[in-house]
């Protein structure tokens, strides 16, 4: 297995003034034998001038770390901690690492945890938080547009190993080795993190980041479950897939997306979300909501309402809000959402026509070549 990165995988460098000593400091990596050197920044800087004269105001202290990095296909494991937690590893034969080593090196840290469920605001309160930390801020929509399958892929063995070890709504242990791993390959360079699959892991992550604060989105129910129904719920996207919407799939780099929807829904709603009249699903609705008002410390929660603006998401986050002017996001209403959900079922079914017309091509070939294979021996005799 080969992790790899944007950047430059044997080397990662910092800035560093030597002259003065600055906290600037430089950082480099160099493979040798399976194994890897981190020269750190020091006062001390003779002996690795003179082993590198070019590099001056590097420093000479050595430290030689393995090359083992956290095999992905660990997440087949139980993803909460026990004592039977290992971590698998592998070696590898080139190490990658991002362009600033701290980066890498520090784990992620999520401020802002969304406890909601989709069609709640969520696109709106990611964008209201980009603004207010000008940092990402992890959605579904991200999963699926920009990071597709490599996330899809963790997401869907953190959920197997979540519905393996623990019944619905049962309790919740410290998390593990294994998903502090996920944590740190899906969540690295986001300040925040609302949506699906977030919500799902919410008290796991709230154990792994006891300074996160958690925002639980809301919506009418009766206009939840409409907006449900034309969007993400609707027969279009849970329904049977046809092999027109697998090829499509496979084309955009998002194969697993309609399993991992479905486990999602299946742990948030229940197994039988699919077959669910209105009323049920406003009860799940209505159960998820509950449970996480009932799980989340209150000095830790806050229970919101797009339409509520700025206000009360800035106290709660202590933050300013932006500059006069700038209005609060209200994004992704049900008919925008509702062509995107329909661009994808339209393009399965133009697939779909295409293979139907390009095996009648097939059929019609084979056909005709079969009956001039018959016709020639009779025209010999």
């Amino acid at each position: 297995m080969q992790l790899k990165s944007e950047s430059n995988p044997t080397r990662a460098t910092d800035t560093i003034d030597g002259a003065t000593g600055s906290t600037n400091c430089s950082t480099h990596l160099s493979m040798k034998a399976g194994r890897r050197s981190l020269y750190v920044a020091s006062p001390d800087h003779r002996k690795r001038t003179e082993k590198f004269p070019s590099r001056r105001g590097l420093c000479t202290m050595i430290v030689s770390v393995p090359t083992e990095l956290t095999d992905p296909t660990a997440l087949a494991q139980p993803i909460h901690s026990s004592a039977d937690d290992l971590i698998p590893t592998v070696q590898l034969n080139t190490i990658s690492c991002s362009t600033h080593l701290t980066t890498e090196r520090n784990f992620p840290t999520l401020e802002v945890i969304g406890a909601g469920l989709m069609r709640t605001g969520t696109t709106s309160l990611k964008c209201a938080l980009e603004l207010l930390n000008q940092t990402p801020c992890y959605h579904m929509s991200e999963v699926t547009f920009r990071l597709k399958q490599p996330h899809i892929r963790w997401w869907m063995r953190a959920l197997e190993r979540k519905r393996a070890s623990l019944s619905e709504f049962g309790s919740v242990v410290k998390p593990g080795p294994l998903f502090e791993d996920l944590c740190r390959f899906v969540y690295r360079g986001y300040s925040s993190a609302v949506d699906y699959p977030t919500c799902i892991f919410f008290q796991e992550l709230m154990a792994l980041y006891p300074n996160a604060k958690v925002i639980l989105t809301l919506k009418n129910p009766h206009e939840w479950v409409q907006s449900c129904r034309a969007t993400t719920l609707s027969s279009n996207l849970i329904g049977r897939l046809s092999w027109g919407d697998r090829l499509y799939y496979w084309i955009k780099g998002i194969r697993g997306l309609p399993e991992l929807h479905n486990q999602m829904f299946t742990q948030t709603l229940g197994s039988s979300f699919d077959e669910m009249t209105d009323e049920e699903l406003i009860r799940a609705y209505e159960r998820w909501n509950n449970h996480v008002i009932a799980t989340v410390p209150r000095d830790r929660l806050l229970v919101f309402n797009v339409n509520q603006g700025w206000q009360p998401l800035c106290e709660f986050l202590g933050k300013a809000p932006p500059i006069k002017g700038i209005e609060f996001p209200h994004l992704n209403k049900r008919a925008d959402m509702a062509k995107v959900v329909s661009g994808f079922y339209q393009k399965g079914r133009w697939i779909d026509r295409f293979l139907i017309l390009l095996l009648l091509g097939l059929l019609c070939t084979f056909a005709i070549l079969t009956v001039s294979r018959i016709r020639v021996p009779n025209a010999v005799q």
